[in-house]
């Protein structure tokens, strides 16, 4: 939730650069995110992946845990670390204090809940650049940017640079993260800026589709 709020503020300040905005525009109140997570309806991940893609934004599960009770204990979890801003060391200690890694085997495996953590916070944060630039009038394109490196996945470096309006579908289902480890976002273009009358859109959009879970993002909910 905090991840998805960082991703507004950030579009904001691009678009502050040209259009002012009080300091009671970047404030949300964390009680604001613990209700969104509090919200969703906790369930197996059989349960979850049989579910719509844009629907599971309204449902909480880990594959981890195989029945409702312990799914629920973490989603209280969650909230409360959501709610007191503990960071991933705390958040790792109240999980091993209610004994949930030990009761599915992962008790010294924290690389599970920390991919959990990275690919959850990665699609908050585009959710919420997303939702941001959909919202704000100044933004008129988006631009797809990936990491090109060795580390790149063939995902993205096929997506890498696609450049379409804001209204466009492509963004309600390849919003990044696009797979496991997605470390790539979203750009927003201002419309009346010299980069926005000169674009080159993309005129044929790749034939790649995200893996298998990843084609939703927080804003399409």
């Amino acid at each position: 939730m905090l991840a998805n709020l960082v991703g507004r503020i950030h579009i904001r300040e691009i678009i502050a650069k040209r259009q002012l905005f009080s300091d009671n525009d970047y404030y949300v109140f964390p009680e604001d995110a613990v209700q969104n997570l509090a919200n969703r309806l906790g369930m197996t991940s059989e349960q979850y992946y049989a579910l719509e893609d844009y629907a599971k934004q309204k449902a909480f599960t880990v594959k981890a845990l195989a029945n409702d009770t312990l799914i629920n204990r973490l989603k209280e979890i969650l909230e409360i670390s959501t709610a007191e801003g503990e960071t991933k060391q705390g958040f790792l200690k109240s999980l091993k204090d209610a004994d949930l890694l030990n009761s599915v085997g992962l008790g010294e495996n924290n690389w599970y809940w920390e991919l959990v953590q990275r690919n959850n916070a990665m699609s908050a944060y585009n959710g919420g650049r997303l939702q941001e630039c959909l919202d704000n009038g100044d933004v008129e394109y988006l631009e797809y940017i990936g990491i090109d490196d060795d580390r790149q996945s063939e995902i993205c470096s096929k997506l890498d640079g696609i450049k379409l309006p804001k209204s466009d579908p492509f963004w309600l289902t390849h919003t990044p993260p696009n797979h496991h480890g997605c470390r790539s976002t979203i750009r927003p273009v201002i419309a009346g800026t010299q980069e926005a009358k000169v674009i080159k859109l993309t005129r044929k959009v790749p034939d790649v589709q995200p893996a298998k879970g990843f084609a939703s993002n927080p804003a399409a909910a």
